[in-house]
């Protein structure tokens, strides 16, 4: 009998770990200003390894990518042919399509020309405004049912260069600004409706060994990502906390096209949601494990 309880719980923890999110990310990467087919890519965290690949050839730069549930990508782009009316798309991440593309002023009507951070989080995407009289000022924006972008309202202040980088983890949101060009200054807040971001604490309250990061967020072991603007670092870097100690993990450039000369986003896959079958089979193993006890105790 013990023995088959032991089969059990095995089995369950089992269930349970497959159910986890692999450490498939998600980045973004442009040419030189005035260049053409800015890439969309996804790639492994433990390994490196890049996978998918959507290029877009009559866009001419990504500058934000952010991922959320139901297959949606968000991204921030402009044109060849409109180099300052930057656009925010919602992509199909299972084929790269363009499901919709809106002007950022169409969103918020007091919005600069680019916004040069996103994040999605409990039914919402969060975007950095990077120009205008709101520079440095969190959006909340609000999403229809199949996840186009409704309207924005402002929320809280980040600091006066904001790099481009923005992530929530246990309550907690956290931000980059700019500090020098090799050093970001991490910005956090609880609350992303109102207020100012303030330095993290316990440490420094800035990076060391990278700045200009321009996109980051947790993995599934807790580690913080990041990439970062700067001219040809195509490295992923994990940023310790709270020290701010950055370690180049890998370079991703020789996996990606030519054209390309930076990474400009970073995003973590977006939660899945269990299918009820799952819940089923867990629901099924925990009841048998219980009944298992029960008939041990007789």
């Amino acid at each position: 009998m013990k023995k088959l309880f032991l089969t059990l719980a095995v089995a369950a923890a089992v269930f349970v770990a497959t159910q986890a999110s692999a450490d498939l990310f998600w980045g973004s990467a442009a040419p030189q200003w005035d260049g053409s087919n800015p890439v969309i890519f996804q790639f492994d965290t433990i390994t490196g390894t890049v996978g998918t690949k959507y290029q877009y050839s009559d866009w001419m730069w990504i500058i934000s990518v952010a991922a959320a549930p139901n297959n949606n990508l968000y991204a921030v782009h402009n044109t060849t042919a409109d180099k300052y009316g930057f656009k925010l798309a919602r992509i199909d991440a299972s084929t790269g399509a363009v499901l919709s593309s809106k002007p950022l002023n169409s969103i918020v009507s007091s919005s600069g020309y680019d916004w040069n951070a996103l994040h999605y989080h409990a039914g919402k995407l969060y975007a950095v405004e990077n120009s205008g009289v709101n520079r440095g000022r969190v959006y909340e924006i609000s999403l229809d049912s199949s996840g186009d972008p409704l309207s924005g309202v402002l929320g809280a202040y980040i600091g006066p260069v904001p790099d481009g980088a923005l992530t929530f983890k246990d309550g907690l949101w956290y931000a980059s600004d700019w500090r020098n060009n090799s050093s970001s200054y991490i910005q956090t807040t609880t609350n992303i409706a109102s207020g100012t971001f303030a330095p993290l604490a316990g440490g420094p309250g800035y990076t060391t060994g990278v700045g200009l990061v321009d996109g980051w967020d947790f993995d599934s072991s807790g580690r913080l990502l990041a990439v970062s603007w700067s001219n040809q670092d195509f490295n992923v870097y994990n940023i310790d906390l709270p020290s701010g100690n950055a370690t180049a993990l890998y370079n991703l450039q020789s996996q990606l096209p030519s054209n390309l000369n930076r990474l400009t986003g970073l995003s973590a896959p977006a939660a899945p949601i269990p299918e009820p079958v799952f819940f089923q089979m867990g629901a099924m193993l925990g009841l048998g494990g219980l009944g298992l006890l029960r008939f041990r105790r007789r």
